[in-house]
């Protein structure tokens, strides 16, 4: 009757430390590109670990740590240049975007995403960021940049509210625990 208790509550536990983790590392996240009215797809996916998680082609690298999302253009070896002009791309669930891209999150919900200090893209300012509980999108319509060209986002994040389905299995798992303790 211990083991059982003992495993109940062990699995409750796990249950628990899979949605109740601090900050994006751990979370899922995809990115895709907009622009010219349309998706050019997913660029970027991967579990969170604090490292890049694809490159835009040569332009930049897309990096996400617990706290961060960090577009580093580094390896850019193109003349400077900026982001064309573009019609509307994506317009919807609280997220605009013309010409960039929206990095897409599961097992977090976003809460907030200001601009860190150290970004250096000349006119990249907090109206050009909408975000949703799952969802950040970036709008980088007409701006320049460079291989010195960084743009670094801080987002806040909490973990996401378990499904009714894992609720009720955390329930379930508890039942049978105190079901066993009276037997």
């Amino acid at each position: 009757m211990l083991k059982s208790t003992l495993t109940a509550s062990l699995l409750a536990a796990s249950a628990l430390s899979a949605v109740a983790h601090a900050g994006l590392v751990g979370s899922g996240c995809s990115a895709s590109y907009y622009a010219y009215g349309y998706s050019y797809g997913q660029f970027a996916s991967g579990a969170v670990n604090g490292g890049s998680l694809g490159m835009f082609y040569d332009y930049f690298s897309f990096i996400v740590t617990d706290t961060q999302i960090i577009c580093d253009y580094s390896t850019w070896t193109g003349d400077p240049s900026s982001w064309s002009d573009s019609d509307i791309s994506y317009n919807a669930d609280g997220l605009f975007v013309r010409n960039g891209f929206i990095a897409e999150f599961a097992g977090v919900e976003i809460t907030g995403v200001s601009i860190d200090s150290s970004t250096a893209m000349p006119g990249f300012d907090q109206s050009m960021i909408t975000f949703n509980g799952s969802s950040i999108a970036i709008d980088w319509t007409a701006l320049a940049y460079d291989n010195s060209t960084r743009l670094v986002l801080n987002v806040n994040s909490i973990p996401a509210v378990p499904a009714p389905g894992a609720v009720a299995l955390l329930g379930a798992v508890g039942l049978v625990g105190s079901r066993r303790r009276r037997d």
